[in-house]
């Protein structure tokens, strides 16, 4: 098992607004409103944002839309509506947008609408990649199918970069005299597919689950990639989602057999609908 990663104080702030953010949706009703989400400042710890819903959601319930549509409507967005919390060194703004009519009722309807924009570049494959490098080799030859899991807590990492850590970044090829025959090709750097063809064929497959945090254990599942070119392969023996190479380079995927919140027997809203609780 490895922890694919940034730096440990990346990690730990990601952490940090990842709770932040499933605090506020899963403990807020939001119907009428989308809410905007600032970081004015930031704190070393995480704050304690549950102990603020009552009122957030107090001060959301006493909000018009219509006048907050005809805020929009009329291009004043510094009279919109905001509530600010100030906790352990944290400032974060909320401001409320009206939704349109056709969209207002939904009391399940995800609150955020706009998160706090951050610029800069990101490669959600390195991380994983890194990982699966440093454990391949790590206990030599094995006479048994051997699975790496790896726990992504990168933020910004999703299913396509695994696939991209896995096989290679993808590149078009434009023939100069003929660039209607453009065609797709790997670029031969993943961990399983390098220059000279298949490689870390000692590693039956792949277990990645992206995000799970002690509150989103009820939602989040790993998903199993078997390598096509293992030595040995993997038995069918975990009950997660499956993906599989076809010939014909696309993935097939194979349903998980059961559900996280079965698995530990908690609702699939766990820990809600009670009010959220300090960890």
């Amino acid at each position: 098992a490895k922890v694919a990663s940034t730096s440990d104080s990346e990690v730990a702030r990601d952490r940090r607004q990842r709770q932040i953010y499933d605090t506020i949706n899963n403990g807020l009703a939001s119907p009428d409103f989308w809410l905007s989400l600032d970081l004015d400042s930031e704190g070393t710890e995480a704050p304690a944002i549950s102990k603020h819903l009552r009122r957030i959601q107090a001060w959301l319930d006493e909000l018009d839309p219509d006048h907050v549509d005809g805020l929009l409507k009329a291009r004043s967005f510094g009279s919109l509506p905001r509530y600010v919390v100030t906790e352990r060194g944290w400032t974060l703004t909320v401001t409320a947008y009206a939704k349109g009519k056709e969209s207002r009722g939904d009391p399940t309807a995800r609150p955020i609408g706009f998160y706090p924009f951050e610029g800069g570049s990101f490669d959600g494959r390195a991380p994983v990649l890194a990982a699966l490098r440093e454990k391949a080799g790590r206990y030599g030859d094995l006479e048994a199918p051997y699975l790496i899991a790896v726990l992504v807590e990168t933020f910004l990492t999703d299913h396509e970069d695994v696939f991209r850590a896995l096989f290679g970044n993808q590149q078009i090829l434009v023939p100069l005299d003929q660039p209607e025959a453009a065609t797709t090709a790997p670029t031969l750097d993943g961990f399983w597919l390098g220059p000279n063809g298949p490689q870390n064929t000692g590693v039956s497959a792949v277990a990645t689950v992206l995000e799970l945090y002690e509150w989103r254990v009820a939602e989040k599942a790993p998903e199993i990639w078997p390598n096509p070119w293992a030595n040995l392969a993997f038995p069918a023996i975990l009950p997660w989602r499956i993906h599989s190479i076809s010939d014909d380079g696309s993935i097939d995927t194979t349903a998980a057999q059961v559900e996280p919140y079965d698995l530990f027997d908690v609702p699939s809203y766990w820990p809600g609908p009670e009010e959220a609780f300090e960890t």
